[in-house]
Parts: C-alpha cells; sequence; structure tokens
C-alpha cells in the first residue's frame, strides 16, 4: 500500500478516508496518525487536516497551538482553507499570540487572490488588514 511506503499524498488519503468512514470504519486515531505522517513531509493538505484535527478535537484534545502550527505551515504553501482557517480562529481570539500577525498576512494574501470571502475579509478588518482589492 501507497501510504505506508510513505507517499504523503497516499497517507494524507487514508486519513480522510478514515475520518469520514469512506470503505474503512471511522477512525478519528487512524486519521490522525495519516495526516500526521503526510504533514510531517510537509503535504500542505495533510498539514491542513492535521490542523482541523487539533482546531476541531478529532482523535486528539482540542489544542490551539498545534492547530495554528499547521494551519500556518499549510497556509506557507497557499493552501487556501488554513489560512481561512488561521483567520476565524484569531478572529475568534484562539491560538498563539505570537502567529496574529503571520496569520493576518496569510490571510490578506489570500484575499488579495481573490479566494476568500466577506466573512474572512471582515475579520481581517478587525486585525488592521485590508484583504480588498481595488477594481
Amino acid at each position: 500500500m501507497a501510504a505506508k511506503q510513505g507517499y504523503a499524498d497516499a497517507q494524507n488519503s487514508l486519513g480522510s478516508m478514515y475520518l469520514k468512514g469512506e470503505g474503512v470504519s471511522r477512525d478519528d486515531g487512524l486519521a490522525l496518525h495519516w495526516f500526521r505522517l503526510a504533514a510531517e513531509q510537509g503535504h500542505a493538505v495533510g498539514q491542513y487536516n492535521l490542523g482541523g484535527m487539533y482546531d476541531e478535537g478529532y482523535g486528539v484534545a482540542t489544542d490551539d497551538t498545534e492547530a495554528v502550527r499547521w494551519y500556518l505551515l499549510a497556509g506557507e504553501q497557499g493552501q487556501d482553507m488554513a489560512q481561512n482557517n488561521l483567520g476565524s480562529m484569531y478572529q475568534k481570539g484562539r491560538g498563539r499570540s505570537a502567529g496574529r500577525r503571520q496569520g493576518c498576512a496569510l490571510v490578506s494574501a489570500c484575499c488579495r487572490a481573490g479566494n476568500c470571502n466577506e466573512s474572512v475579509q471582515s475579520r481581517l478588518f478587525v486585525f488592521g488588514g485590508t484583504g480588498r482589492t481595488e477594481k
């Protein structure tokens, strides 16, 4: 199996299967395991998914610091949903304060590229970013 051979795409896909119970019994612990293996190899979607596991507390205790860590790593690679989730966490006052400025910069970049909605743009306004482009 490709996931056991270390292929990050396969590891991330297997994690998704376990998280959703698609073709296997749903198992948040195994989803976490496979997402972590993909994330540790620098797989952006795996990093996003691992951040989500910590953000939502699936298979692990909720941990804002770990969620931010993995969302930032994914966001730095351009993973839009990770950037969006950072904005959401920061809007709610969650996550380490040292990461707020960097998180806002990532969300701003996402918005400048046209990849965010008005909700994300309003979060940027709260944290001093614009997130808006002139037309």
